[in-house]
């Protein structure tokens, strides 16, 4: 059952069901963005710009990876390929580098990656709040970032954004990042969707109430994809509720043909995020697409990426938009946010297994 909107204009009821006040942590995503952020215990020592960077991560550690990887494609000395895996490309060798990045210390797939690249002379970086990558990256020598321990991995994501970037100016892939730009656009979207903002005045907990009981489908072009992304996985742990995402201008190619009959495409919803500074070929796609939606009678909304000048202040905001997204609809569905049951059943028997077979 789906609680009321009204419930989003109560901060004692919403409370009550966000018990470790995730609300609370996005007020503070640009505070966390002006703050130096962890720093390595020593400098990386490349040669030369690697050839290729690898950000091995899961889940929220990886999305800082994303958002590297889109502004190394338009404005970096190197490619950056995020790696949700147990083991890097074959091709992979001593003239890349990894950055091996685990909030918790503990993702097994991460670990993996370090023990591939350590085998094949590949230098590397690590950021972690502890754990077993924090001990295996001082093993091997590797700079180390060490993490406030007491944020959950997906909420860390300022804090992951200042070592990661760090390393790929000391690699010489990038120039240093204008953070300070950056929270501006974060200023605008706590000022815009804050809990603090009522439910009539607030778009966030507007569309909150508009997905309850639908399917999120979450569509991006170019540099917002990261953030259609990190949308779809925010929405499916916070809220608990399953979503998707499509980039343009693929989906014009494939996945419209899905939202073509009413009867399964009725409890479906897209939000659609837009930006001023996408490609013409591009915002003729968002209208068609749009257009394709209401011909089909499947609902959408649409959010602008607040832009006070650089593409990653663009992304950041985006995501904090969603971030506050699945907190309202998780509320509305009375789950809390922080829990993932699910989620801390299914790594403990994946650890159970993984004992078994080093056995």
């Amino acid at each position: 059952m789906w609680a009321a909107p009204d419930i989003l204009d109560d901060r004692e009821r919403m409370s009550a069901i966000d018990s470790r006040h995730m609300l609370t942590v996005l007020s503070k995503a640009s505070a966390v963005l002006r703050a130096p952020g962890a720093a390595f215990d020593h400098r990386l020592q490349v040669p030369t710009v690697p050839r290729c960077v690898f950000v091995a991560g899961m889940g929220g550690s990886a999305t800082v990876g994303d958002l590297a990887a889109t502004i190394a494609g338009s404005a970096g000395a190197a490619p950056v390929i995020v790696v949700r895996d147990y083991q890097l490309p074959a091709w992979a060798d001593a003239r890349d580098l990894i950055l091996a990045v685990s909030y918790s210390g503990e993702t097994d797939e991460t670990l993996a990656a370090v023990r591939h690249a350590a085998t094949t002379g590949i230098p590397g970086v690590a950021i972690t709040s502890g754990g077993q990558l924090h001990d295996l990256a001082s093993d091997l020598g590797w700079p180390l970032a060490v993490l406030p321990s007491e944020r959950l991995p997906r909420e860390g994501l300022g804090e992951l954004l200042h070592p990661v970037f760090s390393a790929l100016v000391d690699a010489g892939v990038l120039d240093p990042p204008d953070f300070d730009l950056a929270a501006e656009d974060t200023d605008a979207v706590i000022e815009e969707v804050a809990e603090t903002v009522p439910l009539d005045a607030n778009p966030a907990k507007q569309i909150a109430a508009r997905l309850a009981g639908r399917v999120p489908v979450i569509v991006a072009a170019e540099h917002l994809r990261a953030a259609a992304r990190r949308w779809r996985d925010q929405l499916t742990e916070n809220s608990e509720v399953l979503s998707y995402s499509h980039e343009l201008p693929e989906l014009n190619h494939n996945g419209i043909m899905g939202w073509t009959h009413h009867r399964e495409g009725a409890n479906l919803h897209l939000v659609f995020l837009e930006s001023r500074n996408l490609l013409p070929q591009n915002v003729e796609r968002y209208a068609l697409s749009r257009n394709w939606a209401d011909t089909h009678r499947i609902p959408h909304s649409t959010v602008a990426a607040p832009s006070a000048g650089t593409t990653l202040g663009e992304l950041i905001g985006a995501i904090l938009w969603g971030d506050y997204v699945s907190v309202y609809l998780a509320i509305l569905g009375g789950r809390d946010p922080s829990k993932n049951d699910g989620l801390s059943w299914f790594k403990s028997r994946l650890s159970v297994a993984s004992t078994r077979a080093s056995l």
